[in-house]
């Protein structure tokens, strides 16, 4: 385990060198998107050069979706926009940053921010590899093959995004550890209810995440084993789903509650006069006509934040001039599909009975083979979606987050090779005769070092 951490943290420093050296060099494309607005740079209790500094370092961490995270730490969700990312880490990262700030205002709390975020997604990348590499030992026993996918997981190709104030690093850690505990009968009730709830406030598709809670409830239920308390397994089941849905329904009417009704919110006069120069809408002022996901049944504000300022819908990112993003998005596509479909073809009595009726399914199936359904299941579920639905560019990151089959898939590849060092990795790259290999790690670490720039 200790081996993994260290690799972890090299390979995190790696991508922060890496984005530092490149910010400095690449000029930066500066498309009309959003930028958080900063505070009077006037202010007496800075020190200006330890801002230079900040942005100097890890500048290039904070663009496009990051902006976003920064600007709810720093001010809260002043636009309706913000409300397609969920509170979970901005709220933890403005925490510590308006706490580090009120002791130490050497800088901005937006550079506070930054610094917090960055440093924060280091543990949850380095919590996240743990958890994999915990949760492939116990499926299969494999304490190489385990170690194999850990380091794969520490190269993958959306990097960037698990070191940027993204919250991809700390969701894979939630959504690991919702796996690793679900697929254990023995897991406490609050193993589980802690990152299953978390993870459902961390992104929109946590809830997917009660899938698995389903699932292997489901399995257990169904099961021919007279020692299982069945009763025990429903109690817990109502118990986690209702605490995980609660802390989901707070956060909505939170939502709600900033956007939906009338009431005095003091802003910051760089955040109004951000609102009236880009015509958005701010928290606490309902006009006529805006904010019509208020007015729904079920006032939810995602599905409606997602199409109406992104235009995330079936198919409505098939455009021509989309075409690269499709390219660049297709190899984790291939390599998800691939394994689902050959997963199927080879299991489809057992895909058939959706892994549930053990007594009616033939014995050639590993045992490994039977405890990864839920996982291709999921895999398959979002792969699909991103195809369907969402921006195709968003597809690396948002399953490289979510779904240990990318890792579990390339591992088998690296069965009769030792990686234990970055400098293995070049020698794969450079020396090894088998070209899957190299179009492996090829394809993980040239997306990563594309990824900082």
């Amino acid at each position: 385990m200790t081996d993994i951490i260290w690799f972890a943290i090299k390979t995190r420093i790696c991508i922060i060198a890496l984005q530092t050296i490149s910010n400095g060099l690449i000029p930066d494309h500066d498309p009309e998107v959003f930028v958080s607005p900063h505070e009077d740079s006037s202010n007496d209790v800075w020190l200006p050069e330890v801002n230079w500094i900040v942005e100097t370092l890890l500048g290039g961490f904070a663009r496009w979706d990051a902006q976003y995270f920064l600007h709810i730490a720093t001010h809260g969700y002043t636009y309706e926009q913000t409300l397609a990312f969920y509170p979970l880490f901005p709220f933890i990262v403005g925490f510590l940053a308006r706490l580090i700030y009120t002791v130490c205002p050497i800088m901005s709390a937006y550079y506070y921010s930054l610094v917090i975020a960055v440093l924060l997604n280091i543990l949850f990348f380095v919590k996240a590899a743990e958890c994999l590499l915990e949760l492939s030992l116990r499926l299969t026993g494999n304490k190489k093959w385990a170690q194999l996918v850990a380091i794969l997981f520490c190269l993958n190709p959306a990097s960037i995004f698990f070191s940027a104030p993204y919250s991809e690093a700390l969701y894979s850690w939630l959504t690991f550890k919702v796996m690793l505990e679900t697929s254990d009968n023995s897991a406490s009730f609050t193993r589980l209810v802690v990152p299953l709830s978390l993870s459902l406030i961390c992104r929109s598709n946590g809830l997917i995440n009660l899938g698995y809670v389903i699932y292997f409830a489901l399995k257990t239920l169904l099961s021919q084993s007279k020692k299982v308390n069945k009763m025990a397994i429903v109690v817990r089941f109502v118990l986690v789903t209702t605490v995980a849905l609660t802390l989901y329904g707070i956060t909505q009417l939170y939502f709600y509650y900033l956007y939906c009704s009338h009431h005095n919110i003091e802003h910051k006069p760089e955040v109004i006069k951000y609102a009236i120069n880009n015509k958005y809408i701010l928290s606490g002022i309902r006009s006529n006509g805006s904010s019509p996901w208020c007015d729904k049944d079920l006032p939810l504000s995602y599905s409606y934040i997602q199409n109406h300022y992104w235009d995330v819908g079936f198919l409505n990112y098939y455009q021509w001039k989309q075409i690269p993003q499709f390219i660049l998005a297709t190899p984790i596509l291939v390599i998800l599909l691939h394994f689902c479909c050959n997963y199927i073809q080879q299991h489809t009595r057992y895909c058939v009975y959706l892994g549930l009726m053990d007594n009616k399914i033939s014995k050639k199936i590993t045992v490994f083979e039977k405890q990864i359904f839920p996982f291709m299941l999921h895999g398959l579920f979002l792969a699909l979606f991103c195809i369907f639905f969402v921006h195709i560019q968003v597809s690396t990151r948002l399953l490289a987050s979510s779904s240990p089959l990318l890792y579990w898939y390339c591992a088998n590849y690296f069965k009769d090779t030792g990686i234990n060092s970055l400098e293995d990795i070049r020698d794969i790259i450079f020396l090894d005769k088998s070209e899957a290999r190299r179009l492996i790690l090829c394809y993980f670490v040239g997306y990563a070092f594309i990824g900082t720039k």
